[in-house]
């Protein structure tokens, strides 16, 4: 089953998401109002990080201090940031720093957006996974081929030899 942090300080928001994200995706949702707290918990491996850019219950930490403390423990971990503002240039600012998307928080379809964007994770995770499978079975094949092909060199030239 995949896992899913969900970091956000709005109760409402937080079961919202944890709802719809278990019933579209059949996932576990562990929810989280700090940083910290995700941080301390980041080596039950989640699959998916979702973060509210702007944490109202701190003063020190926003979603790009976050992200960047989550991809220096794992930077192979996908995360999307959402937020409540229409800020392009932040927008662009969390892709360049490592997140897989931006979700505006305001817009009418927020809710099909993080499914969109969970969806595409899971999708590229999935077939990265097949990928991975593929060039394993492909390295396999090669050396049994090689295997055989130094075995049947081995006998042929035993052969000559008697």
């Amino acid at each position: 089953m995949k896992k899913i942090f969900l970091l956000e300080d709005s109760l409402i928001v937080t079961e919202l998401l944890k709802f719809e994200l278990e019933n579209e995706f059949n996932c576990k949702v562990i929810c989280f109002n700090d940083g910290s707290s995700l941080l301390a918990q980041i080596a039950l491996k989640p699959d998916l990080i979702i973060l509210d850019y702007f944490i109202d219950n701190t003063q020190y930490e926003n979603g790009l201090d976050i992200m960047n403390r989550v991809k220096a423990v794992n930077d192979k971990l996908p995360l999307i940031v959402f937020s409540g503002q229409h800020n392009i240039k932040l927008a662009i600012q969390l892709i360049h720093a490592g997140a897989v998307d931006y979700i505006d928080k305001n817009e009418d379809s927020f809710l099909e957006d993080i499914n969109n964007a969970v969806r595409n994770v899971f999708h590229y995770s999935e077939a990265k996974k097949q990928l991975n499978q593929a060039q394993e079975k492909i390295s396999l094949d090669r050396k049994q081929i090689l295997a055989f092909g130094l075995l049947g060199l081995v006998l042929l030239i035993s052969l000559l030899v008697v």
